[in-house]
Protein backbone atom coordinates (compact mmCIF):
# COMPACT_ATOMS: atom_id res chain seq x y z
CA UNK A 1 0.00 0.00 0.00
CA UNK A 2 3.21 2.26 0.71
CA UNK A 3 4.23 1.17 -2.27
CA UNK A 4 1.25 2.48 -4.49
CA UNK A 5 1.32 5.58 -2.36
CA UNK A 6 4.38 6.48 -3.19
CA UNK A 7 4.10 5.87 -6.87
CA UNK A 8 1.08 7.87 -6.93
CA UNK A 9 2.80 10.89 -5.12
CA UNK A 10 5.94 10.57 -7.92
CA UNK A 11 3.12 10.90 -10.76
CA UNK A 12 1.63 13.67 -9.39
CA UNK A 13 4.77 16.03 -8.16
CA UNK A 14 5.27 15.04 -12.20
CA UNK A 15 2.65 16.32 -13.50
CA UNK A 16 2.93 19.35 -11.61
CA UNK A 17 6.48 19.63 -13.08
CA UNK A 18 5.07 19.00 -16.67
CA UNK A 19 2.58 21.49 -16.23
CA UNK A 20 5.05 24.10 -15.19
CA UNK A 21 7.78 23.91 -17.63
CA UNK A 22 6.82 21.61 -20.10
CA UNK A 23 7.99 17.69 -20.60
CA UNK A 24 11.02 16.65 -21.40
CA UNK A 25 11.69 13.63 -23.09
CA UNK A 26 12.61 11.49 -20.54
CA UNK A 27 9.76 13.03 -18.54
CA UNK A 28 7.86 11.18 -21.38
CA UNK A 29 9.24 8.18 -21.67
CA UNK A 30 9.23 7.64 -18.03
CA UNK A 31 5.32 8.34 -18.32
CA UNK A 32 5.44 5.95 -20.84
CA UNK A 33 6.81 3.34 -18.95
CA UNK A 34 5.10 3.37 -15.98
CA UNK A 35 1.75 1.24 -16.53
CA UNK A 36 4.51 -1.47 -16.96
CA UNK A 37 6.56 -0.71 -14.27
CA UNK A 38 3.15 -0.54 -12.22
CA UNK A 39 2.25 -4.03 -13.74
CA UNK A 40 5.95 -5.48 -13.11
CA UNK A 41 5.66 -4.78 -9.41
CA UNK A 42 2.10 -6.10 -8.97
CA UNK A 43 3.28 -9.30 -10.22
CA UNK A 44 6.67 -9.48 -8.44
CA UNK A 45 4.35 -9.13 -5.25
CA UNK A 46 2.17 -12.14 -6.08
CA UNK A 47 4.87 -14.14 -7.09
CA UNK A 48 6.45 -13.68 -3.77
CA UNK A 49 3.52 -14.37 -1.78
CA UNK A 50 2.64 -17.80 -3.93
CA UNK A 51 6.16 -18.62 -3.63
CA UNK A 52 5.83 -17.88 0.56
CA UNK A 53 2.66 -20.44 0.21
CA UNK A 54 4.16 -22.60 -1.89
CA UNK A 55 7.31 -23.11 0.77
CA UNK A 56 4.90 -22.90 4.14
CA UNK A 57 2.77 -26.04 2.30
CA UNK A 58 6.57 -27.99 1.38
CA UNK A 59 7.36 -27.37 5.37
CA UNK A 60 3.96 -28.68 6.27
CA UNK A 61 4.31 -31.71 4.15
CA UNK A 62 7.36 -32.28 5.63
CA UNK A 63 6.29 -31.83 9.19
CA UNK A 64 3.47 -34.43 9.04
CA UNK A 65 5.89 -37.08 7.45
CA UNK A 66 5.97 -39.91 9.84
CA UNK A 67 8.70 -42.37 10.03
CA UNK A 68 8.04 -46.12 11.38
CA UNK A 69 10.78 -45.42 14.54
CA UNK A 70 13.22 -48.69 14.53
CA UNK A 71 13.01 -50.11 18.47
CA UNK A 72 16.32 -49.44 19.98
CA UNK A 73 18.25 -52.13 21.66
CA UNK A 74 16.84 -51.44 25.11
CA UNK A 75 13.45 -51.66 23.75
CA UNK A 76 11.29 -55.17 22.96
CA UNK A 77 10.82 -55.48 19.63
CA UNK A 78 7.54 -57.01 18.34
CA UNK A 79 7.97 -60.17 16.44
CA UNK A 80 7.73 -59.61 13.08
CA UNK A 81 5.66 -61.32 10.43
CA UNK A 82 5.36 -60.94 6.79
CA UNK A 83 1.87 -58.93 6.61
CA UNK A 84 3.67 -56.20 9.13
CA UNK A 85 6.99 -56.04 6.72
CA UNK A 86 4.64 -55.61 3.49
CA UNK A 87 3.11 -52.48 5.32
CA UNK A 88 6.81 -51.21 6.52
CA UNK A 89 7.28 -51.62 3.02
CA UNK A 90 4.57 -49.70 1.55
CA UNK A 91 5.03 -46.69 4.13
CA UNK A 92 8.93 -46.52 2.65
CA UNK A 93 7.57 -46.46 -0.81
CA UNK A 94 4.81 -43.86 0.04
CA UNK A 95 7.65 -41.83 2.10
CA UNK A 96 10.21 -41.78 -1.25
CA UNK A 97 7.24 -40.98 -3.23
CA UNK A 98 6.31 -37.90 -1.07
CA UNK A 99 9.92 -37.14 -1.04
CA UNK A 100 10.74 -37.14 -4.18
CA UNK A 101 7.42 -35.25 -5.19
CA UNK A 102 8.41 -32.25 -2.17
CA UNK A 103 11.66 -31.91 -3.66
CA UNK A 104 10.69 -31.76 -7.21
CA UNK A 105 8.52 -28.97 -6.55
CA UNK A 106 11.36 -27.61 -3.92
CA UNK A 107 13.47 -26.84 -7.33
CA UNK A 108 11.33 -25.44 -9.24
CA UNK A 109 11.21 -22.52 -7.11
CA UNK A 110 12.92 -18.66 -8.19
CA UNK A 111 13.87 -17.52 -4.55
CA UNK A 112 13.63 -13.56 -4.77
CA UNK A 113 14.76 -12.96 -1.28
CA UNK A 114 17.51 -13.65 1.57
CA UNK A 115 15.01 -15.17 3.86
CA UNK A 116 13.49 -17.40 0.73
CA UNK A 117 16.61 -18.61 -0.24
CA UNK A 118 17.55 -19.77 3.52
CA UNK A 119 14.03 -21.20 4.03
CA UNK A 120 14.25 -23.35 1.10
CA UNK A 121 17.92 -24.38 2.03
CA UNK A 122 16.42 -25.69 5.22
CA UNK A 123 13.92 -27.47 3.29
CA UNK A 124 16.55 -29.32 1.21
CA UNK A 125 18.35 -29.95 4.93
CA UNK A 126 14.77 -31.36 6.20
CA UNK A 127 14.30 -33.40 2.89
CA UNK A 128 18.43 -35.12 3.55
CA UNK A 129 17.60 -36.00 7.01
CA UNK A 130 14.41 -37.58 6.04
CA UNK A 131 16.34 -39.60 2.85
CA UNK A 132 19.17 -40.80 5.28
CA UNK A 133 15.57 -42.03 7.95
CA UNK A 134 14.25 -43.66 4.75
CA UNK A 135 17.62 -45.37 4.06
CA UNK A 136 17.90 -46.71 7.67
CA UNK A 137 14.24 -47.92 6.86
CA UNK A 138 15.23 -49.98 3.99
CA UNK A 139 17.93 -51.62 5.50
CA UNK A 140 15.53 -52.62 8.50
CA UNK A 141 13.24 -54.07 5.98
CA UNK A 142 16.11 -55.97 4.24
CA UNK A 143 17.12 -57.40 7.36
CA UNK A 144 13.37 -58.30 8.51
CA UNK A 145 12.66 -60.15 5.42
CA UNK A 146 15.78 -61.67 5.06
CA UNK A 147 14.86 -63.32 8.73
CA UNK A 148 11.66 -64.12 7.67
CA UNK A 149 12.82 -66.03 4.56
CA UNK A 150 15.16 -67.76 7.34
CA UNK A 151 12.62 -69.22 10.04
CA UNK A 152 10.37 -70.04 6.98
CA UNK A 153 13.28 -72.17 5.62
CA UNK A 154 13.47 -73.32 9.52
CA UNK A 155 9.95 -74.24 9.37
CA UNK A 156 9.95 -76.20 5.92
CA UNK A 157 13.29 -78.48 7.74
CA UNK A 158 11.56 -78.61 10.69
CA UNK A 159 8.16 -79.70 9.16
CA UNK A 160 10.21 -82.33 7.33
CA UNK A 161 12.08 -83.65 10.07
CA UNK A 162 8.84 -83.84 12.25
CA UNK A 163 7.41 -85.66 8.90
CA UNK A 164 10.07 -87.73 9.28
CA UNK A 165 9.82 -88.47 12.98
CA UNK A 166 6.15 -89.30 12.81
CA UNK A 167 6.82 -91.92 10.06
CA UNK A 168 9.59 -93.34 12.21
CA UNK A 169 7.64 -93.46 15.54
CA UNK A 170 4.63 -94.79 12.93
CA UNK A 171 6.89 -97.61 11.99
CA UNK A 172 8.22 -98.70 15.47
CA UNK A 173 5.35 -98.66 16.59
CA UNK A 174 3.65 -101.19 14.14
CA UNK A 175 6.86 -103.20 14.44
CA UNK A 176 6.23 -103.13 18.78
CA UNK A 177 2.36 -104.02 18.03
CA UNK A 178 3.59 -107.10 15.42
CA UNK A 179 2.78 -110.31 16.32
CA UNK A 180 2.99 -114.07 14.33
CA UNK A 181 0.89 -116.80 15.29
CA UNK A 182 0.40 -120.60 13.51
CA UNK A 183 -2.37 -122.50 14.21
CA UNK A 184 -2.22 -126.73 12.88
CA UNK A 185 -1.72 -130.20 13.64
CA UNK A 186 1.30 -132.19 15.46
CA UNK A 187 2.35 -133.42 12.44
CA UNK A 188 2.14 -130.10 10.41
CA UNK A 189 3.99 -128.55 12.54
CA UNK A 190 7.09 -131.07 13.34
CA UNK A 191 7.22 -131.07 9.84
CA UNK A 192 7.76 -127.24 9.19
CA UNK A 193 9.64 -127.14 12.02
CA UNK A 194 8.19 -125.19 14.05
CA UNK A 195 7.81 -127.15 17.10
CA UNK A 196 10.11 -130.10 18.36
CA UNK A 197 9.42 -132.53 21.01
CA UNK A 198 11.47 -133.11 23.85
CA UNK A 199 12.16 -136.21 26.77
CA UNK A 200 10.85 -139.77 26.74
CA UNK A 201 14.06 -141.04 28.67
CA UNK A 202 13.85 -143.30 31.35
CA UNK A 203 15.80 -141.96 34.73
CA UNK A 204 17.63 -144.71 36.77
CA UNK A 205 14.74 -146.98 35.70
CA UNK A 206 12.76 -145.81 38.69
CA UNK A 207 9.96 -143.21 37.16
CA UNK A 208 9.60 -145.30 34.13
CA UNK A 209 9.90 -143.97 30.95
CA UNK A 210 9.01 -139.83 30.97
CA UNK A 211 6.73 -138.66 28.19
CA UNK A 212 7.58 -136.56 25.55
CA UNK A 213 6.55 -132.84 25.47
CA UNK A 214 5.92 -130.74 22.66
CA UNK A 215 7.89 -127.19 22.25
CA UNK A 216 8.54 -123.96 20.00
CA UNK A 217 11.46 -124.51 17.84
CA UNK A 218 14.92 -122.89 19.10
CA UNK A 219 14.71 -120.43 15.83
CA UNK A 220 11.40 -118.75 14.59
CA UNK A 221 11.42 -118.10 10.98
CA UNK A 222 8.34 -114.75 10.73
CA UNK A 223 7.71 -116.35 6.77
CA UNK A 224 6.19 -119.33 7.96
CA UNK A 225 3.68 -116.96 10.71
CA UNK A 226 0.76 -115.08 9.76
CA UNK A 227 1.73 -111.26 11.52
CA UNK A 228 -1.59 -109.68 12.33
CA UNK A 229 -1.50 -106.11 15.02
CA UNK A 230 -2.02 -106.90 18.52
CA UNK A 231 -3.92 -104.37 19.28
CA UNK A 232 -6.58 -104.88 16.91
CA UNK A 233 -6.09 -109.20 16.87
CA UNK A 234 -9.32 -109.66 19.27
CA UNK A 235 -9.58 -113.77 18.47
CA UNK A 236 -7.83 -115.96 16.43
CA UNK A 237 -9.86 -118.87 13.83
CA UNK A 238 -9.18 -122.65 14.86
CA UNK A 239 -10.26 -125.49 12.38
CA UNK A 240 -13.33 -126.81 13.31
CA UNK A 241 -13.49 -130.66 13.16
CA UNK A 242 -13.78 -132.60 10.38
CA UNK A 243 -17.78 -134.37 9.80
CA UNK A 244 -18.20 -137.53 11.20
CA UNK A 245 -14.97 -137.65 13.15
CA UNK A 246 -13.51 -137.42 16.65
CA UNK A 247 -14.49 -135.33 18.83
CA UNK A 248 -14.59 -131.67 19.14
CA UNK A 249 -10.73 -130.77 19.19
CA UNK A 250 -8.97 -128.96 21.81
CA UNK A 251 -5.70 -126.65 21.23
CA UNK A 252 -2.78 -126.14 23.02
CA UNK A 253 -0.78 -123.22 23.41
CA UNK A 254 2.68 -123.98 23.23
CA UNK A 255 4.08 -120.72 23.40
CA UNK A 256 4.49 -118.52 26.35
CA UNK A 257 1.51 -116.94 25.90
CA UNK A 258 -0.61 -115.88 29.52
CA UNK A 259 -4.09 -118.16 29.59
CA UNK A 260 -5.19 -115.33 32.13
CA UNK A 261 -6.21 -113.13 28.89
CA UNK A 262 -7.86 -115.68 26.63
CA UNK A 263 -11.63 -115.52 26.98
CA UNK A 264 -12.14 -118.96 24.74
CA UNK A 265 -13.23 -121.87 26.84
CA UNK A 266 -10.29 -123.93 28.37
CA UNK A 267 -10.44 -127.60 29.56
CA UNK A 268 -8.56 -128.77 33.14
CA UNK A 269 -5.44 -129.28 31.08
CA UNK A 270 -5.68 -125.47 29.70
CA UNK A 271 -6.56 -126.66 26.21
CA UNK A 272 -8.86 -124.33 23.94
CA UNK A 273 -11.83 -125.14 23.04
CA UNK A 274 -13.98 -124.31 20.32
CA UNK A 275 -13.59 -122.49 16.62
CA UNK A 276 -11.76 -119.61 18.05
CA UNK A 277 -9.03 -118.59 19.88
CA UNK A 278 -10.49 -115.20 22.03
CA UNK A 279 -7.55 -112.76 23.16
CA UNK A 280 -9.33 -109.99 25.88
CA UNK A 281 -6.22 -108.65 27.14
CA UNK A 282 -3.71 -108.29 24.42
CA UNK A 283 -0.81 -106.71 25.98
CA UNK A 284 -1.27 -109.09 28.98
CA UNK A 285 -1.37 -111.69 26.66
CA UNK A 286 1.41 -111.35 24.35
CA UNK A 287 3.43 -110.07 26.94
CA UNK A 288 6.28 -112.77 27.22
CA UNK A 289 6.36 -113.63 23.98
CA UNK A 290 5.08 -112.78 20.39
CA UNK A 291 5.11 -115.87 18.24
CA UNK A 292 1.55 -117.64 18.98
CA UNK A 293 1.97 -121.65 18.37
CA UNK A 294 -1.91 -123.40 18.54
CA UNK A 295 -1.14 -127.43 18.32
CA UNK A 296 -4.42 -129.26 17.38
CA UNK A 297 -4.54 -131.75 20.41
Amino acid sequence: MQGRMRVSTWVVAMGLGLAACGPTEEQLQQLAELPVVTAEKVRLQGEIERLTTEISQIESELANLTMTRTPTSQEATPPSTPATVGQLVAHVSEMEEQLSSAQTRLRSLNATSATQVQRITQLETSIAEERAALEGQRERVSSLEAAIAGLEMEITRQGEVNQHLERTVETMTDDANTVWYVVGTKAELLDRGLIREEGGSRVLFIFGKRGKTIVPSRTMDPSMFTAADQRTLSWIPLPVAEEGGDDEPKWTVVTSQDLGAVGSTLDERGRVLGDALSITDPQRFWANGRYLIVVRS
